[in-house]
């Protein structure tokens, strides 16, 4: 049984139900709705409640039980209560102002933004940056509201708009905030050598078969392996070396 389903819907005072076939009519002091209830769910009133049945436990109607609930549930809560969207508006310029009972947006463009209210909606601009969507039908008040935010939609780096930690960096375009990436030293990918203090006369010199060799001033200078008596070992012949005749050494 489905947890949303089987709950009952409470009826406040002042709220008329009438309940014909398949059609459900509420009735209260914001106003009247009324629903066609779906596939084979029932509705029925049980004095102060409402409560809505399926006939079995089929995929459809386990889908349709819970769905009807809540609909009929925000009809009840809408012609007493009502429902309420709040929208915020963020940036130079930009403000809203009611004109009868529509909306009259300036958001930037060469031209205001007209929105015209729908039946059961009403406009309330208690600041030039500030609109509330109010109704009945909660349906409504929620499309309504995402029309008129769909008219200038806010930017990735809005401050209302919720950012990962990765697009936070991405914005930031301080120096400070992004330092540069250190170079890689050279010396991290060969073999240690000697220091200078350690250096031998022979190397010093830097003789023909010393991988490295110090500069008078202290620092490992890597020397090139040019020519043929400088070439690595031929493995090929046992590791000896090869005079240009091609004969081993």
């Amino acid at each position: 049984m489905s947890r949303i389903g089987k709950a009952p819907i409470p009826v406040p005072s002042g709220v008329e139900v009438s309940i014909n076939g398949r059609q459900v009519a509420v009735k209260g002091p914001k106003g009247a709705l009324d629903l066609e209830v779906p596939g084979e769910i029932t509705v029925r009133q049980d004095g102060e409640e409402i409560l809505v049945e399926r006939p079995d436990d089929e995929r459809q109607n386990r889908a349709l039980h819970g769905l009807t609930r809540s609909l009929v549930n925000n009809m009840v809560v809408g012609v007493s209560e009502g429902f309420s969207k709040e929208l915020q508006i963020i940036g130079v310029g930009y403000r809203a102002a009611p004109k009868g009972s529509d909306l009259e947006l300036q958001l930037g463009f060469s031209h205001p933004v007209i929105v015209k209210a729908p039946d059961g909606i009403e406009f309330d601009v208690p600041e030039p940056t500030r609109i509330i969507v109010s109704g009945t039908n909660k349906q409504v008040v929620g499309q309504v509201a995402a029309d008129i935010r769909s008219h200038r939609k806010p930017g990735p780096f809005a401050p209302c708009v919720r950012r990962s930690p990765t697009r936070a960096r991405v914005c930031a375009t301080s120096a400070s905030m992004c330092p540069a990436r250190p170079e890689r030293r050279r010396s991290e990918h060969r073999r240690s050598v000697p220091s200078a203090s350690a250096a031998t006369p022979s190397d010093s010199q830097g003789g023909p078969g010393d991988r490295c060799a110090a500069t008078p001033g202290g620092v490992p200078l890597l020397t090139a392996h040019l020519g043929t008596g400088h070439r690595r070992p031929d493995r090929s012949h046992g590791g000896q070396r090869l005079d240009p005749a091609g004969r081993r050494g």
